[in-house]
């Protein structure tokens, strides 16, 4: 096969040859737009995240100059460079299955191919002051920084209906650089954080591990619970009234940004889909006020408590107060991290309303025949499409029916480039052959994320809209989760995912909101069904079948 089987796909790196869709899909739909894979992701986030990594220190320019040495896009889909990722922990002191379980909660990868390059004197050198800075910084100045920068690049917004349809794209296409910048950043504190919980885990040692998922629970106070703590308020106002009417405005000015798929420009914000927002208020409408995010948090709260004390009795006191910096390292930069994720998405979302104003226009010209086929258009094709070329908008009708048909398709979880790639045609098509019902008695295992045991029937939900319709108080379950679903965990019992790790956004989210969570199960979706009553076990990572519907 041709590296490139897709319009917008990058060439394999022959350094690091292992690829994951693990963690990968957390924030971006499946597969990217065409528009945002070649005018976002291809252009300035991947190359962003090579730079966090020569940035941190652990990176050479030179290694890491390649198109997809830190992430591809095959077969549409992104792809994080699973080898690159590893090389770094090493870099950083950790082994590379570590590195595995604290970023993917990776199960049956690839075993890692030792290069004499994994080792760098030059930068290796410097692990216990590295260590010691995570542990230490009070401050992380660049992400306040992007962060105020894209709080101005929002509140600055120009008319767009006044603008020209060049202007519009020079509009979209100038957030890219911010972008880049900014998920610089983002990655920094993501691998930091990563390196933060794994010296974390290793206070704890053997005796203590249990405590490691109770004690991440501590309330951090993160941006990306506040939608959902909004929406919670929205809900308990009447629909018809006009608090309830200036209160989603203000949502909208402050959260409008996020939606499904957030990352990428080509896809709808709950601004430019308002609707999907209004949705979400109407679940919550159905929730009790004892499962509020205040009386989630203050048991939170109680529970990590008694956790805290119970380690410190087991660790004793100096080796607590270790454990105690470390800890406190993790919160500041989980906190970071969800800031930086923000900043992100502020930035790419002035690109998303500009092209979606393109995208109206184009239609009341009659060159579109759907707003939305913008995003079907690769950067390349964009001055055409705004110029009003009818063979480009022609092309992008032809293109909707095979990037629809990319969806269908059941890409690798891993990908070893050493070997010869799998044709885009011979992959198979999703659930064709979906697994086997896990029969009563059966203990599906996953990774423990958000601490809490709960039994309550399971609603399976493929997409937002599915979860929209979950009766409160179930188990939802579902292949992955962005932050357009966070808010509906408020509504649920427990939530069970089938990728994800303890440094996932879902799983940040889970812990912030008091709410048990179990990542990383295979084919959840498949093997439990709507109606099952079923235990979940958000420290053990368990997933015990009680009784099938």
């Amino acid at each position: 096969m041709s590296p490139r089987s897709w319009i917008s796909d990058t060439a394999p790196s022959d350094r690091f040859p292992i690829y994951t869709r693990l963690n990968a899909r957390d924030v971006l739909p499946d597969p990217l737009t065409p528009l945002g894979a070649s005018m976002c992701w291809a252009g300035d986030l991947i190359p962003g995240w090579a730079l966090s990594y020569v940035e941190d220190d652990a990176f050479r320019p030179e290694e890491v100059d390649h198109e997809s040495a830190v992430a591809a896009l095959f077969y549409g889909y992104l792809y994080a460079n699973l080898s690159a990722l590893r090389v770094l922990g090493m870099r950083r002191g950790l082994t590379w299955e570590l590195v595995d379980s604290l970023f993917f909660n990776a199960v049956d990868a690839p075993e890692h191919d030792a290069s004499p390059d994994d080792e760098d004197p030059g930068l290796s050198r410097g692990i216990p002051e590295r260590v010691a800075w995570a542990l230490g910084a009070l401050e992380y100045p660049e992400v306040e920084e992007d962060w105020a920068l894209a709080l101005r690049l929002r509140a600055e917004r120009p008319e767009l209906s006044a603008l020209s349809n060049r202007m519009l794209l020079a509009r979209a296409r100038a957030m890219m650089p911010y972008a880049r910048v900014a998920f610089r950043s983002l990655m920094n504190t993501a691998t930091n954080g990563g390196v933060v919980q794994g010296t974390l885990a290793a206070m704890l040692g053997e005796d203590g591990a249990r405590f490691l998922v109770p004690l991440l629970a501590a309330p951090t106070g993160v941006e990306s619970a506040n939608p959902a703590r909004d929406l919670w308020a929205l809900s308990r106002l009447p629909a018809d009234s006009p608090a309830f009417s200036a209160g989603f405005d203000d949502f909208l000015a402050r959260h409008g940004y996020r939606g499904p798929a957030e990352l990428d420009p080509g896809t709808a914000s709950w601004e430019t889909d308002p609707a999907s927002a209004l949705r979400i208020v109407d679940q919550l409408r159905g929730v009790d006020d004892r499962h509020s995010p205040e009386a989630r948090a203050s048991e939170s709260a109680r529970s990590w408590e008694a956790t805290r004390d119970e380690a410190r009795a087991l660790l004793g006191d100096e080796v607590w107060a270790q454990v105690e910096v470390a800890h406190e390292a993790y919160r500041r930069f989980a906190a970071w991290r969800e800031l930086g994720r923000g900043a992100v998405g502020i930035i790419l979302n002035e690109a998303r309303v500009a092209l979606a104003e393109l995208g109206r226009r184009l239609v009341a010209q009659g060159v579109l025949e759907d707003a939305a086929d913008v995003a079907l258009a690769v950067d390349s094709e964009l001055d055409g499409l705004a110029m009003g070329s009818r063979e480009i908008a022609r092309r992008l009708v032809e293109r909707r029916r095979s990037w629809a048909e990319l969806a269908a398709v059941e890409v690798p979880l891993y990908l070893d480039t050493r070997e010869p790639m799998p044709s885009l045609e011979s992959l198979p098509r999703r659930r064709n052959s979906p697994a086997e019902a896990a029969p009563e008695g059966t203990v599906l295992s996953g990774e423990g994320t958000s601490f809490g045991v709960v039994e309550a029937p399971a609603f399976v939900a493929l997409s937002p809209e599915d979860a929209a319709l979950m009766p409160p108080g179930s188990v939802l379950v579902a292949q992955r989760t962005d932050t357009s679903w966070t808010p509906m965990f408020l509504a649920a019992s427990a939530v069970v995912v089938e990728t994800g790790s303890m440094a996932s956004h879902a799983m940040i989210v889970s812990r912030e909101l008091g709410i048990p969570c179990v990542a990383g199960v295979t084919q959840a979706t498949e093997r439990l069904g709507t109606g099952d009553v079923i235990r979940v076990d958000g420290v053990a990572g368990s997933v015990a079948v009680l009784q099938r519907a």
